[in-house]
């Protein structure tokens, strides 16, 4: 009963609704509606204990029919999305103890409780004759479910994926998967940093494996263990968002992935926007695996929360120190995960304490959800600006007295003394991911300074620049000046860089992205995955005589700065598109949404060249090459070859020299710089203009680096 609310809750809301059942829903022991005797009909004095099943296997079937009975889709199901053909397919799945394939901890820690002790499944679960959880066959009776609610569309799923990878379709296919249960061993952690060892045996199974294996998805959600997860392996994203346990969201950090689970405002966690799949989110214990291997040999060292469950029973001089579950200083997961957690968890702890003071003092629980502060706040500003506000609107929780605000964008700088006020009225100077550089325009706190935008029970109203259009070229009309106004006046530099969401919806639109094939650096035809986003206004007939081509930064997970959604660039192409500059920008190969996979800075290179002389070719006859950290290495050996029609050149944050990033970066991507030995005389002429933008924060490359550089005559 509890689920078919739920689930009628959900419909309401959503104009398509899907489900798959986890282990919870497949409990009969204690179930209500089991227990509850219903009654008799024709003799409403007595009852009757006829349910509609009478065990784990027999209450699968309800629910599976119960969702028909609501229209909530428990069958793979086809959409038209962005130009494409997105396949949602449910997986129904069980979990079976031979999933986990690696080893158990050190014997000599005692007593680690056996998986049928540890997990209530197997005491509130009942299974009919022949089913056992002790081996595969509930796991593999569950599976079974999918082949008879849907078989011919998972074969047909399956043969699709091969034909598209031979002979594209009419249109793309895309096929978004999910599981209550972990489809993969590596999509957890090692046995020596989980709390309860033995987990692994009660988190997925083999057929689940199998059968996403077979069916290779785009995208895989999965559930169960409450880590939160975004990984690519074997061509799949798999990605893990779980809403958690209430204990949980306060006290561990590893359950967030990106900016989910907002525990005081729902909402979702986005995939997929039309044709454009989200990208990638931070969550704490992918980060680890980003930067630290695999290693589940290493069984004997635990992590400190362990040492105080269990008893070391070998030599004293042989037992382990918790550092040791993390070898060579390696940093923990949960110390990883997306900053606002750790900015917040202390407030999020304090309301734990205080809800648990309130219930025991007997009070009522109060609505957990209240409004902001609204637009009636906005004292002195006129209708118009009011109506194009927009207001990060974030609800519950208690206030702490303020707004946290810090010096700089790293958490670890200093925390002024001054908090902003609840409800003040600021302008967005920067963005960077969750972090926002503000300006105050009214209430009371520091003049300008850093804090965080998943503010909790507190709101901030946020004034950002007002929609584009071709007969305003000003950022804000209000701080626009008239013809005799000086060209320098400090109302100019109020202007905010961050572009709109509407820009930013139009420029990674999925009718700006191409996919080119041009000849690589090499002479071969090389089809690009890049992912490539044009903006011109107006359109130029034919070429134009200018356009501005925006080169990323380094595309590899450990640094990611290669999207064409990175603020950065959004900001600077606003810019040039708004002086009627033809613009480009794009993802290398495997990068952001780019296909693909780009190894090393040598494919960086092939792709800036293939790229710049394509723009050369088609967009205009000279270009701006503007580029961004190690995107300045990459497009160098373009330089060299077409310097005559590149007007300028701007470097943003570091130089030119593949040493740099071969010996600098050694706690990065190692990558191999053979393809860029011409790099090293990058020291004769050159026709462009050029201007060199260093960081105060740039502690990779030397002021000596730019100097030597850009030594070139008359410069």
């Amino acid at each position: 009963s509890v689920l078919r609310e739920a689930l009628t809750i959900l419909k309401s809301r959503f104009a398509v609704v899907f489900f798959t059942p986890g282990n919870h829903e497949l409990w009969v022991k204690n179930d209500p509606d089991l227990k509850s005797p219903a009654r008799n009909k024709e003799d409403p004095t007595t009852t009757t204990t006829t349910t509609p099943y009478n065990d784990s296997m027999s209450k699968l079937r309800h629910i599976l029919r119960v969702c028909d009975e609501l229209g909530v889709l428990v069958r793979p199901h086809a959409f038209e999305c962005g130009g494409e053909v997105l396949w949602i397919v449910p997986i129904l799945s069980y979990h079976a103890q031979s999933f986990d394939i690696e080893p158990d901890v050190d014997a000599r820690w005692q007593p680690v409780t056996p998986i049928e002790d540890a997990v209530q499944d197997y005491r509130q679960s009942v299974w009919p004759a022949g089913l056992q959880m002790t081996d595969d066959s509930v796991a593999k009776a569950v599976d079974r479910l999918n082949d008879e609610l849907a078989e011919p569309l998972f074969s047909a799923l399956a043969a699709d994926r091969d034909r598209a990878s031979s002979s594209p379709p009419a249109l793309p296919l895309r096929i978004v998967s999910f599981s209550h249960f972990v489809p993969r061993v590596d999509l957890t952690p090692e046995k020596r940093i989980l709390f309860y060892p033995s987990l692994p045996k009660a988190i997925g199974s083999k057929v689940l494996a199998r059968r996403v294996a077979r069916l290779r998805p785009d995208l895989h959600v999965f559930g169960h263990t409450h880590f939160g997860w975004d990984q690519r392996l074997d061509g799949t994203r798999f990605v893990q968002a779980p809403l958690a346990m209430p204990k949980e969201r306060t006290k561990v950090s590893t359950c967030a992935v990106g900016y989910f689970p907002n525990f005081t405002y729902p909402e979702p966690l986005l995939l997929l926007d039309g044709a454009s799949w989200a990208e990638d989110y931070v969550a704490g214990w992918l980060e680890y695996y980003k930067r630290y291997p695999r290693e589940p040999w290493l069984t004997v060292a635990i992590q400190a929360d362990s040492h105080k469950m269990f008893d070391w029973e070998g030599k004293e001089a042989d037992k382990p120190r918790p550092e040791d579950c993390f070898p060579g200083g390696r940093i923990p997961g949960w110390k990883l995960a997306p900053h606002w957690v750790y900015e917040h968890m202390p407030e999020l702890q304090a309301q734990d304490r205080h809800a648990l003071a309130e219930r025991r003092a007997g009070r009522p629980r109060p609505n957990a959800v209240r409004l902001c502060a609204s637009r009636q706040d906005l004292a002195g500003e006129s209708a118009a600006t009011k109506a194009q506000l927009p207001i990060w609107e974030v609800v519950g929780g208690v206030d702490a007295g303020g707004i946290l605000v810090r010096s700089d964008l790293s958490l670890d700088s200093a925390k002024l003394p001054e908090r902003l006020a609840t409800g003040t009225f600021v302008e967005e100077l920067r963005l960077e991911g969750e972090r926002l550089s503000f300006r105050r325009l009214t209430g009371t706190g520091p003049g300008t300074g850093w804090v965080s935008v998943s503010l909790r029970g507190k709101c901030l109203l946020v004034r950002r620049s007002p929609g584009s259009s071709d007969s305003n070229n000003n950022y804000d009309k209000s701080n626009s000046n008239n013809s005799n106004s000086n060209s320098n006046s400090s109302s100019n530099l109020q202007k905010p860089l961050s572009a709109p969401s509407s820009f930013v919806s139009e420029i990674v639109a999925p009718e700006k992205h191409e996919l080119w094939e041009v000849f690589s650096p090499g002479g071969r035809i090389l089809t690009l995955g890049v992912r490539v986003a044009r903006l011109r206004k107006p359109p130029p007939a034919g070429r134009a005589p200018l356009s501005i081509l925006c080169v990323p930064g380094n595309p590899f997970e450990a640094w990611g700065s290669a999207r064409v959604t990175d603020p950065l660039h959004t900001a600077l192409v606003e810019m040039a598109w708004r002086l009627g500059l033809p613009t480009v920008r794009f993802d290398y190969r495997g990068g952001g949404g780019g296909s693909g996979t780009c190894e090393n800075i040598g494919h960086m290179a092939e792709d800036a060249t293939a790229v710049l002389r394509r723009v050369l070719e088609q967009e205009s006859e000279s270009v701006i090459v503007l580029a961004h950290s190690s995107g300045n290495t990459a497009v160098a050996p373009a330089m060299l070859s077409l310097e005559q029609s590149v007007a300028a050149y701007v470097n943003l944050c570091w130089g030119l020299h593949p040493k740099t990033l071969g010996e600098d970066e050694a706690q990065g991507q190692q990558v191999h710089d053979a393809q860029l030995e011409a790099m090293r005389d990058f020291t004769g002429s050159s026709k462009a203009k050029m201007l060199f933008v260093k960081g105060n924060e740039d502690k990779i490359t030397q002021l000596s680096d730019y100097e030597a550089t850009a030594r070139f005559p008359g410069k």
